[in-house]
This record gives C-alpha cells, structure tokens and sequence, in this order.
C-alpha cells in the first residue's frame, strides 16, 4: 500500500528480488526535504516549488530506497490483509510542530520539514476487495490511514510514519485492528466513488470520510495508468505503541505505474488535523494516483 515507483521499475513477470528503490506513493519528496505539490507553506517551514505541477514531477518520483527485508526475529505476526485492485492517493500536509508533537510518542524523532513544521499523510484508498487473515470472503473497502513522518527506527528503512488514526467502511478490518489496540474507526457511510471517463484515459474519484476525527474528503480526475508493467514494492512501515507492544505495519505492494490525480480536498471538517494544520486545509492540486493490490502485514515487535 502507498509507495511511489523509484527510476528502477522491474516487472513482476522478471521476479526480480529484492526491489527495493520504492516507497510510499508521493512521499519520496519528503524523504529528501522538499514540499509535495499541495502542501504550500511559506517561509522556512518548506521548500515548495512555486509551480504545484512542476514540482510534484521533479520530486515526487525521486526514489528512495525502502527495505529489502525487516527484521522478523522475535516478531509475531497478529493480522493479515490482501486488499485487491485499489485505488489509492497519499495526500500530505504539513502541520505545526507544536501540535503534532503531543500525538506522537516522545521515543519516536518527527520529521521537521522547517522550523516550525512537520508532516502527515491522508492514505486514502478504496479496494474492489479486502480478506482477512487469508479468507476467502472479500469485501469492497475503503479506507483512510493518516500518519505523521518519524525518522526511520529499524535499519534498512529511510522512510516510516507514526499512525495516528484509521477508518474503514469494512467491519471485520475494524475489529481486529481494535482487538490489537490500534486506532481504528468503523463506519459504514464512508463513500467511495470511482468512474472511468469515456476514452479510458480518466477517471472522475471522489473519497468522503465521515464520523471520526480523521474526516476529510477530496474530489478529483485521474490520470489512468497503463496496464503494465506491473511492479512489486515495499511500502514504508508504520507504528503504533499499543497497550501490549508496539505494533508494525508493512505493505508487500503489486502496482501499475505510478500517474497523477489533480484534485481539491477539504480538511476542514478533521478535528484532529484541522486545528494544526499549516498548510491549506482546502488545497487544490496535483498527488500521486496508483491502482494496485498489496498484502498489508500487523506484527508485534
């Protein structure tokens, strides 16, 4: 889930391993100190291109290298998902230091984008079909992951986030990401809608996510990738510090390349971003777009 194609694309077909030059979708900006399109600071806080477009395509497919492997010793693995045919945007905005500071564990470093300033990201993505722990029932989901940048705590990884909030329109990824302590969110009015353009060239993708803290929506008109080749990945981990441990989550990713949505989203209504954020809380502007299928892996460390 949510990685970003590094300049070495290697097709699935080939099976070459490990492939390792890829991250989170539309983060490897922030991995090299520069602004994704959109964020839109001033000052010191960020190094913003002037031009969105210009700039989400100079640093936004910069790769950056992720892990060929993390360390699995003593590691128990507590949940497995297979998230089929998705689509997904990685919408980041930067929010002040100040407020993000007490929603992340003292142990884990943020990522300063300026003084003043760090990072979140809205994963948002909604899936023809998501199982749980290898089942063969799916159901259609979508899903919000929003996470601050930290500094990466395990070698091999140049990348990692610090969860800080999920909702799901699917109750069975609900519940077990309750049974583990995470910060899950259910609720079934969360709306996904996703129609190709006549041509095949478009697509018209709308994601609102309603009844928890974590809401925010966006509208927006893909770039429709092609069909090939298709690419594995490693997405960047993410943590969460739960009652009984620290929990990670990692992606095994199988995506068609990587193009732009130009969009325009509204965070006004997350009561948990919205009264730190730094950047604008309706931006307008160019994000990474990839449709892929991924297995997303919750261990205990």
């Amino acid at each position: 889930m949510s990685y970003i194609p590094a300049s070495s694309r290697l097709p699935l077909a080939a099976r070459i391993s490990p492939l390792a030059c890829l991250l989170l979708l539309g983060l490897s900006a922030a991995a090299a100190g520069c602004a994704p399109g959109g964020e839109d600071i001033t000052g010191s806080a960020a190094q913003a291109a002037t031009d969105e477009d210009a700039e989400l395509n100079a640093d936004n497919f910069h790769g950056v290298r992720s892990p060929d492997h993390f360390d699995q010793r003593n590691h128990q693995t507590f949940l497995t998902l297979r998230e089929e045919n998705c689509a997904e945007v990685v919408i980041p905005r930067a929010v002040t230091l100040t407020g993000l500071r007490p929603l992340v564990p003292a142990e884990y470093t943020i990522v300063p984008i300026g003084p003043i300033a760090g990072r979140v990201i809205f994963i948002d993505y909604s899936c023809e079909g998501v199982s749980v722990d290898r089942q063969r029932n799916s159901r259609p989901t979508t899903t919000t992951i929003v996470g601050a940048q930290i500094a990466p705590i395990e070698g091999g990884s140049t990348s990692a986030y610090y969860i800080l909030g999920i909702a799901t329109t699917n109750p069975i990824v609900a519940a077990r990401y309750r049974q583990l302590g995470l910060p899950v969110y259910f609720n079934p009015n969360i709306t996904s809608s996703d129609v190709l353009r006549p041509g095949g060239t478009a697509s018209d993708l709308a994601m609102n996510f309603v009844g928890s803290p974590l809401d925010h929506s966006f509208t927006g008109v893909t770039v429709e990738p092609a069909a090939g080749p298709i690419t594995e990945s490693l997405g960047a981990p993410m943590y969460y510090n739960a009652d009984d441990g620290t929990y990670r989550l990692t992606f095994d990713n199988e995506s068609r390349p990587a193009t732009t949505i130009r969009l325009t989203g509204d965070f006004t209504t997350s009561s948990l971003i919205a009264p730190i954020l730094a950047s604008p809380a309706r931006p307008t502007a160019n994000f990474t777009f990839v449709r892929a299928s991924w297995t997303t892996t919750v261990e205990r460390l």
